[in-house]
């Protein structure tokens, strides 16, 4: 895809938002990207971006970002996707939109329930895919919000995704749930309402945001998820080198709800992989547990060791997660069968967006080290 062309999706994007008076250009960069995981190994891509930088004292970076990434790795997983995000290219208007097509050629799958366990001896040499699964998806989405008032924001989100399942050689816990592949295919519509009090959007150290969302998906005879998130961060001392974060997060869902759409929640301009993991809970493997209905919360102190302003931060975290998930039994508000880990870690800012955390933890499963590539939430 060359430069002109996305000159032009930006442009086709940003039609009715082009309202903003600073005089920023937009300014391209084009790099690689390395990366390694157990399940996928060596991963190369490269990324295109076109940035608009946002007024110094603006909440968001970027007032409009064009990214578009395509990427291989070495067990054959694949991803090409295009991003385009837009808080500030018209006041009062946000817009988020994402079109991917992608294989994830070792996908973990533990189960579908709250009473799913995980044994490492269970893999070996003649199982060797006993917790994974090939997933590959098309989707497309689009997230579009305006400012009734003050912080108050009412947001729509519209997606079409398509998912397949394929299981891999040997014996898996996939098969043993469903007796071959399945492709789910799912149109949704969604809406929230948010209160954001946040002093910024991308390294947030004071404010609010919270959100109360419904959702109607097309799979199957239909199905309806409702999702309730509270945030909140607290800062400590002159310079707020120390900061607190909180997170509560309640959804349940109702009709035929699709194995794909276990595995996220929708949140305002973006989405979450639950649960367990960098983004969810740091104390569980990744989407070590997933279910109709949800129910978990964080808390996490931040403490700077070395602040250089908008040029870099390290430091150091505490936290403690818990959570659950309903498959069996109807949602309700309750301790019991709550997941339980905690730990510490560090994180490393680069300029004013490029946050890398590093989570060590005790959880269910036993020790879990995560990666995150951004703030938790």
């Amino acid at each position: 895809m060359n430069r002109f062309l996305l000159l032009a999706l930006a442009t086709v994007f940003a039609a009715p938002l082009v309202a903003q008076t600073d005089q920023e250009p937009w300014r391209d960069s084009f790099y690689p990207i390395i990366s390694y995981s157990g399940n996928d190994g060596i991963a190369l891509a490269a990324r295109f971006a076109l940035n608009k930088r946002a007024p110094w004292e603006a909440p968001y970076f970027y007032s409009g970002r064009l990214i578009a990434d395509l990427g291989y790795s070495a067990s054959g997983s694949y991803l090409a996707s295009l991003w385009f995000h837009a808080p500030g290219l018209r006041r009062d208007w946000r817009l988020d939109a994402v079109a991917l097509a992608t294989q994830q050629s070792r996908f973990e799958f533990y189960g579908i329930g709250e009473e799913t366990s995980y044994h490492a001896d269970s893999v070996s040499t003649g199982q060797r895919y006993y917790y994974k699964v090939r997933r590959t998806q098309q989707q497309a989405r689009a997230q579009l919000s305006r400012r009734l008032v003050g912080h108050l924001w009412l947001t729509g989100t519209a997606q079409y995704k398509v998912t397949t399942f394929h299981d891999l050689p040997g014996p898996s816990l996939y098969t043993s749930f469903f007796a071959d592949g399945r492709q789910e295919t799912d149109a949704t519509g969604r809406a929230a309402l948010v209160f954001d009090s946040r002093e910024n959007d991308y390294d947030t150290h004071r404010g609010i945001l919270l959100e109360a969302g419904l959702l109607k998906g097309s799979f199957g005879n239909g199905h309806q998820q409702w999702v309730a998130e509270g945030r909140a961060w607290v800062p400590f001392g002159e310079w707020r080198s120390t900061w607190l974060s909180l997170r509560g997060v309640a959804a349940g869902s109702t009709g035929d709800v699709p194995l794909d759409a276990r595995l996220y929640l929708p949140v305002f301009e973006g989405q979450v992989r639950v649960l367990g993991g960098a983004e969810s809970h740091r104390g569980l493997l990744d989407q070590r547990y997933i279910g109709r209905d949800l129910l978990f919360g964080n808390v996490t102190l931040h403490h700077d060791l070395a602040n250089a302003g908008g040029i870099m931060a390290a430091g150091l975290i505490v936290f403690a997660d818990a959570g659950r998930v309903f498959e069996a039994e109807k949602f309700s508000l309750t301790t019991k069968g709550m997941k339980v880990g905690g730990g510490a870690g560090i994180y490393l800012r680069l300029m004013q967006t490029g946050v890398y955390t590093f989570n060590f933890a005790e959880g269910p499963d036993g020790f879990v080290f995560t990666l995150g590539n951004s703030w938790m939430f």
